[in-house]
C-alpha cells in the first residue's frame, strides 16, 4: 500500500478516535454537572467503569499475584475520571498503533 495514504489513514483515524473519546468525556463531564447541579452530590466516573461495560475483567489489578508495580499503575489509571481519562487513553492507544503501523511501513521498504 501507498506510504502516504497509509500514514493519511492512520493520522485521519488517531484524529477521528481521539475526537470522539473527547466529546464523549465532555458528554459524561456536562452528565456529572446536570446531576451535582440537581442534587448536590457529585457522582464519581472512573475510567474502570466504562472498562468493566465494554467487558474486561479487572479484578487480577485489584488482587495481584506479581507484577505488582504495574497493578498499582493500572489502579491509578481506572481511578482516573472518565471525563479526562478517556480521551488521554484513547490518545496513547492510537499514537502506539500509529507507530506501529508507521514502523512497519517502514520496514517492509527496506526490504
Amino acid at each position: 500500500m501507498n506510504k502516504d495514504i497509509l500514514n493519511k489513514s492512520a493520522k485521519w483515524q488517531q484524529q477521528f478516535l481521539v475526537g470522539l473519546s473527547i466529546f464523549i468525556g465532555l458528554c459524561i463531564f456536562s452528565w456529572q454537572v446536570y446531576k451535582w447541579l440537581k442534587t448536590s452530590v457529585w457522582i464519581e466516573m472512573p475510567i474502570s467503569i466504562p472498562i468493566n461495560c465494554i467487558g474486561v475483567d479487572l479484578s487480577p489489578i485489584y488482587s495481584p499475584e506479581d507484577w505488582k508495580g504495574i497493578a498499582k499503575v493500572a489502579r491509578w489509571i481506572c481511578a482516573l475520571p472518565s471525563s479526562v481519562g478517556l480521551p488521554i487513553i484513547t490518545w496513547v492507544i492510537t499514537s502506539i498503533i500509529k507507530s506501529t503501523i508507521q514502523t512497519e511501513d517502514s520496514s517492509s521498504e527496506i526490504e
